[in-house]
């Protein structure tokens, strides 16, 4: 089966093992799974409930444009990702604890006052 990486396609049948067309496979479903939240979240946090004060969450003397967000969040890794948000904004990401319960995710927010 012919695979295709990126806009250029590679007839790389005979070169790949099956372990290796899973792992592209893999590396496939996580960039899909990666773009949910910038094109989703992100982009209803920019175009519509922050449509005239963008400034109150997002860095804008830093990024000016959705595009520019979403890219710096896509390209950055950990919780560099949220360097797109303004400090308060940023820091209550970060101060959550996501704790898995019996597959289910809890997100956990401490308060460092306490």
């Amino acid at each position: 089966m012919p695979v295709y990486i990126g806009n250029i396609d590679y007839l790389l049948e005979p070169f790949i093992t099956d372990e290796e067309e899973a792992k592209i496979s893999d590396i496939r479903e996580a960039i899909r799974q990666n773009r949910k939240f910038p094109e989703k979240v992100i982009k209803y946090l920019w175009d519509d409930a922050f449509k005239f004060n963008r400034e109150v969450i997002f860095e804008t003397a830093e990024y000016q444009s959705l595009e520019q967000v979403i890219r710096a969040f896509m390209y950055a890794k950990g919780l560099e990702r949220f360097k797109i948000f303004k400090d308060n904004v940023r820091d209550a990401f970060t101060d959550m604890k996501v704790v898995m319960i019996y597959g289910f995710r809890l997100s956990i927010k401490f308060n460092h006052g306490i």
